[in-house]
């Protein structure tokens, strides 16, 4: 779960340049009490990460010992550099369900499937997630690492909360850079280390 809540807290950053653009509209906009709203798409994040998880434990079991390890590894390597580069700001993602979602759904339930989309973002730390649970070929540790990337990816919540009170507000997007590189970096060193 550490591991798994670590990959999440590198997404903050991401999560928070994607997720928030589409939830501040919603806490605003869909009449309902602000904490309603998020808990709504913390709500969807979460059975959209726990779906997920199952089907990505279980293709992890049906490949278990069928592809070369090797394999893995070299993912590992390929999503630690564009982990790493997406701290950097050098990467920019867009999800583009979320503009048919907002035009398709109800006010009442938009901060609800807004959370299923958006938990679904084929982010570097994502995939670097489904490379890890792949590996475990294991539905329940899949879901345990989820449920911890889960917690670690929604941290910006909180942020968002505690950025109003804080007057530089760089030191947020630099410390999630920071974050984002040095477990970039740990993966990068795992799939290398897989190949020794």
């Amino acid at each position: 779960m550490l591991d798994g809540f670590i990959l999440g807290l590198s997404n903050t950053l991401g999560c928070l340049s994607i997720c928030a653009p589409v939830l501040l509209p919603l806490v605003l906009t869909t009449g309902q009490r602000p904490i309603l709203a998020i808990v709504k798409f913390l709500l969807g994040r979460l059975i959209a990460y726990f779906f997920f998880a199952l089907f990505a434990g279980y293709v992890g079991i049906y490949f278990e010992g069928r592809i070369n390890p090797d394999i893995y590894y070299s993912l590992t390597i390929v999503l630690a550099v564009w982990l790493i580069l997406f701290s950097l700001g050098k990467m920019q993602l867009k999800n583009p369900l979320c503009e048919l979602f907002s035009r398709n759904i109800s006010e009442k339930n938009l901060p609800f499937f807004s959370g299923i989309v958006l938990g679904l973002n084929l982010c570097p730390p994502f995939l670097l997630g489904l490379d890890e649970v792949l590996k475990y070929a294991n539905i329940g540790r899949a879901l345990i690492f989820f449920a911890g990337f889960y917690l670690g990816s929604s941290a910006w919540t909180f942020l968002l909360l505690l950025v109003e009170k804080v007057q530089n507000k760089k030191i947020f997007t630099l410390s999630g850079q920071i974050l984002g590189i040095l477990v970039g970096l740990y993966y990068l060193w795992k799939g290398l280390r897989g190949f020794f």
